[in-house]
């Protein structure tokens, strides 16, 4: 058989082709084999995330000895267990050799803070010590622990809840904390001693309990301790939570990007309006022109551990959760032994998800503080999600006298349950503390009417029908739970239902979402609906 002339053409161009595209193939292919296995807890997830190939060199680690702690990081504990053992002497003795190695230079004011924020941790038997240390002799010290004490109580009590959703007993325990805390900052100001030390937590303490407007308070602050960098960064924060205009927040910032140039003491607010733009866009969802920001405000002072923490968030938010790990292990450098450090830390693993890692931070920040409400709401989720039963009733449980035991943890634990394949039954304890908490809720009486029905229960019947109850009254969260999609799961579980005779009630239901009048008086509270 002959072939054209056209066919011999046609069959060189697709071999050289071929050929081509191999050759380009080899050249351009990655080192690592095209396939391999994926790694561990999602790493291949975050290892192929654009964000997690763009380390730039100011992200690296500063290198700087002048920003690491010169105090020992332990002497925190020492601290911790002198106040509890009573031993104030050697206490006072031993805050006031450093507050002298402060005046002399050989310390900087974050060491001593470092050592005073030990008193922070939540403790009542710390505060117990801390109490009676304070009324024996009144000192400055004794005034900035408790002050202290009392100011991370506050917070504790807030937790990341805006003020105006907090439960009335939060809110008075969160208030009545700052008003101690601030008593506490102005007795120790009244000393006339290390003025610009806590100058931020007295401006933060004081602009919540003041009927004073903000920005006589902050100008006043810093009229008193004009070389605070701490106090800048607080003055810009309660402003912010305030109700001064933006106008306002926006004269601040160029004031202090002005003193960050001409003042050689206060080179370390350099970028700090890059690092405010870049928060506005992460809480309005414009993560990528955020990192730019933080990376500007980076840039300009590359030693700052704030900037990098702020960098940090924006990588997590994406989901590239080992980049922003990477730049935490360079603050942890700088502030070893930090609670909130450590929480961050657990966070970030939690949503990985690798609950080992998260477990191992968490437990770090429980033996800082062991009955701290998110230390403990952190690690009822990370042990939850591992199965592990007992500990989680056990931090669940420390949640109680804060009022935190609220409905995400239950709710994550148990979905995370149900999507291992472990325990149905657990999950279904949880789910049912979840409804009992939040009747009539959609998307847990879905979750749990799934359970029932492949357990064989005919409890199913009640979920559905408190499944049809949330969406009528547009209860929890229907706005997820009632689309078309898990309604139309839910209608096909109720014809299957009342088809196969399994469950009798089901046939004399009507799953129309409708309740009586004296339980729609109970379920609204009357008030409510002016009923």
């Amino acid at each position: 058989m002959q072939y054209s002339k056209t066919f011999w053409l046609l069959v060189t161009l697709v071999v050289t082709t071929c050929l081509g595209g191999a050759v380009f193939f080899m050249a351009t292919a990655p080192d690592e084999p095209s396939f391999v296995e994926t790694p561990p807890e999602n790493l291949a997830r975050d290892r192929f995330n654009p964000w997690h190939n763009t380390w730039k060199p100011e992200f690296d680690d500063p290198e700087d000895d002048g920003r690491k702690l010169r105090v020992d990081p332990d002497l925190r504990f020492t601290l911790i267990e002198l106040a509890k053992a009573g031993d104030y002497a050697e206490l006072e003795t031993t805050l006031q050799s450093n507050l002298g190695d402060y005046q002399d230079k050989r310390l900087h004011e974050r060491d001593i803070r470092y050592l005073f924020n030990s008193f922070g941790l939540v403790s009542p038997e710390l505060r117990k010590a801390l109490i009676k240390w304070n009324s024996e002799s009144a000192s400055w010290s004794s005034s900035v622990a408790l002050g202290m004490h009392y100011y991370m109580d506050a917070l504790a009590w807030r937790g990341r809840q805006p003020l105006e959703e907090l439960p009335e007993r939060s809110l008075a325990e969160y208030q009545r904390n700052l008003r101690r805390a601030h008593r506490l900052f102005k007795q120790s100001d009244e000393l006339g001693l290390y003025d610009d030390l806590f100058a931020d937590l007295r401006l933060r303490c004081e602009s919540k309990i003041s009927n004073e407007p903000t920005s006589l308070l902050v100008a006043n602050a810093i009229q008193k301790s004009p070389e605070s960098v701490d106090l800048y960064f607080a003055a810009v924060d309660v402003l912010r939570e305030s109700s001064e205009s933006k106008a306002v927040e926006l004269d601040l910032l160029r004031y202090i990007d002005n003193l960050a140039q001409d003042n050689p003491n206060l080179s370390e607010l350099s970028g700090i309006v890059e690092y405010y733009r870049g928060r506005d866009l992460l809480i309005g969802g414009e993560t990528w022109a955020a990192r730019e920001s933080f990376e500007r405000a980076l840039k300009s002072n590359p030693g700052s551990m704030r900037y990098r923490k702020a960098l940090a968030s924006a990588f997590t938010s994406v989901q590239s959760y080992t980049r922003g790990d990477e730049l935490l292990e360079i603050v942890a450098r700088y502030q070893p032994n930090d609670y909130d450090l450590l929480i961050r830390r657990a966070r970030a693993w939690l949503y990985y998800p690798n609950y080992k890692k998260a477990a191992s931070y968490v437990e770090q920040a429980l033996n800082l503080s062991e009955f701290a409400p998110e230390a403990n709401l952190v690690a009822s989720e990370v042990y939850g999600s591992l199965g592990r039963k007992d500990l989680f009733e056990k931090h669940y449980a420390a949640l109680e006298p804060y009022g935190r035991t609220g409905s995400g943890v239950l709710n994550n634990v148990a979905n995370e349950v149900v999507s291992r394949g472990r325990d149905l039954e657990w999950a279904e304890s949880l789910y049912e503390r979840l409804l009992s908490a939040e009747p009539y809720d959609p998307w847990t009486s879905f979750k749990l009417a799934k359970i029932h029905n492949e357990r064989g229960k005919c409890d199913v019947v009640d979920d559905l029908e408190s499944y049809f109850v949330g969406c009528n009254y547009k209860l929890g969260s229907h706005k997820v739970a009632c689309g078309e999609e898990i309604s139309n799961l839910v209608y096909r579980m109720v014809f299957e239902l009342k088809e196969s005779g399994r469950c009798p009630e089901a046939a004399t239901r009507k799953f129309d979402g409708e309740l009586s009048s004296e339980d729609v008086r109970e379920l609204f509270k009357l008030e409510n609906l002016g009923i």
